[in-house]
């Protein structure tokens, strides 16, 4: 009885085990396709000293049309921060300008917040988690403005 038992045991051990790996195989390119558009809005957001709302746009839209971003789960849930503050894309570009553009020289740090769905299949059941991963980079205006001091 006592080696039946172990077996099952070893059995349901190994079988999260397969499961959990497989999504941390996937994790690997979904968080790295998020690193790649921190990097690509830190680097626009450094030619104009802040992030345009059409910034914010166009990474929500590149990134929702990504495979691994499609999950409804994550659809929903990708923020962009501009030094902690969530930036929409419906906002206006005069007021997000006005608040949190930098002068040439200063720096401010972008980041892009996504959920990754954690899914394990067992016994007909998906049990779902999803987690809050943020990319941050740091950035430095390179656009001097004059009405700014």
């Amino acid at each position: 009885m006592k080696a039946v038992a172990n077996s099952i045991l070893a059995t349901l051990i190994i079988s999260i085990f397969l499961l959990t790996f497989t999504n941390f195989i996937l994790f690997f390119p979904w968080y790295l396709t998020l690193v790649f558009e921190t990097f690509n809005l830190s680097t626009q957001a450094a030619s104009v000293n802040y992030i345009k709302p059409e910034m914010v746009k166009f990474v929500e839209d590149d990134l929702k049309s990504r495979p691994l971003f499609k999950d409804p789960l994550v659809k929903d849930q990708i923020f962009v921060h501009m030094d902690g503050n969530k930036i929409t894309p419906s906002a206006d570009e005069s007021t997000v300008k006005s608040i949190y553009c930098k002068q040439r020289g200063k720096s401010f740090k972008v980041s892009i917040t996504a959920s990754f769905p954690f899914v394990i299949k067992a016994f007909g059941n998906d049990f779902t988690r999803t987690k809050d991963i943020t990319f941050e980079l740091p950035t430095t205006g390179v656009k001097y403005y004059k009405d700014l001091p």
